[in-house]
């Protein structure tokens, strides 16, 4: 089963760029950009969407930390990608 993470909800926190938006699917993602806080390339084009082998492979790479700057100010995990609420889709 080969899957897509989709981008379903954007917090107030999160700048759109690199044209992320709700209802994009996640294309590129780098954990470590910008001091820790990630940067990530988004599409609408499900062709161009990153693939996972499953969706525990997708989740993985949602949930990933920043090795630059693994906590976050209040100790807990730097996550980046989890500012956004995203959807696991099968394709």
């Amino acid at each position: 089963m080969t899957c897509v993470i989709k981008i379903e909800w954007l917090s107030g926190t999160v700048v759109e760029s690199s044209g992320v938006a709700e209802g994009t699917y996640v294309q590129e993602y780098d954990p470590d950009a910008f001091s820790g806080m990630g940067e990530l390339k988004a599409t609408h084009d499900l062709r161009k969407a990153k693939r996972f082998a499953s969706a525990g492979e997708a989740m993985e790479f949602y949930r990933q930390q920043s090795k630059s700057h693994p906590l976050r100010n209040d100790g807990k995990p730097n996550r980046p990608l989890t500012a956004y609420t995203v959807s696991i889709e099968s394709i």
